[in-house]
């Protein structure tokens, strides 16, 4: 490290460091690589920091993502499904929850008043 900080007072005013440089790591930077906070250092190919799952998407990943994606969306369509499976229509199900007392269902009141 101390040969970095020295070749570092070297250069001179309005130099900078190449544009292949992260400062953060002190590493030269592969093509499509970034700082990811989350890995705490450069990653190849880096999507984003996913606080979601826990870890930094990037081309090792990123299959296992998307999957992830898909099969969250899909949880979301059949629980969906099963509401209206249970009710018989969408519109009793909204009658029902208007008449239901505010601190019962506030959230279904809010989107019957931003439906109106």
């Amino acid at each position: 490290r101390l040969a970095y900080w020295s070749a570092l007072e070297r250069v001179a005013p309005g130099d900078g460091f190449p544009d292949d440089f992260d400062e953060r790591s002190e590493l030269r930077k592969p093509p499509r690589a970034k700082f990811s906070p989350m890995a705490g250092g450069l990653v190849r190919a880096l999507d984003h920091d996913c606080i979601w799952v826990g870890t930094c998407i990037d081309e090792d990943n990123h299959p296992a993502f998307v999957a992830f994606l898909f099969l969250a969306i899909v949880a979301l369509v059949e629980f969906f499904a099963a509401v209206l499976a249970v009710h018989p229509s969408p519109k009793q199900l909204l009658l029902a929850a208007a008449r239901a007392p505010l601190y019962e269902h506030a959230l279904a009141r809010l989107v019957i008043l931003a439906a109106a």
